[in-house]
């Protein structure tokens, strides 16, 4: 559960009238935010619960959101299994085309610039 899930759990509670809620609680709300969120806007009925403003049912679907969005590593990601790995080629087994010719970089002295009049 993440941060965000916490604090607004705390804070529907607190709505509710709990001062200090017990851990389960904050739990129980937590996921049924997350649930709430996760099953999208009842389209269905035509009318929204008269009991949340529109601003906290809002508020709830971006807590649940952000939280799906930082749940999972971004990095480093798996690669997609319908992929299947090249096939390596030989150096015998190339065109024959001529290679480019490798200019070597100088190496960067700071010391040596610091030196030099601009």
């Amino acid at each position: 559960m993440g941060e965000l899930v916490f604090d607004r759990a705390h804070q529907i509670l607190r709505e509710r009238g709990q001062r200090k809620p017990d851990e389960e609680t904050v739990a129980q709300v937590a996921e049924a935010l997350l649930d709430r969120a996760g099953d999208g806007p009842d389209l269905g009925s035509g009318r929204r619960p008269a009991d949340k403003s529109r601003s906290a049912r809002r508020r709830d679907r971006k807590v649940a959101a952000r939280t799906r969005a930082t749940s999972e590593p971004a990095w480093p990601r798996s690669a997609p299994e319908s992929q299947q790995e090249p096939e390596s080629v030989s150096a015998d087994e190339e065109d024959g085309g001529e290679l480019a010719d490798v200019v070597p970089l100088e190496i960067f002295d700071a010391r040596k610039e610091a030196e030099k009049w601009w």
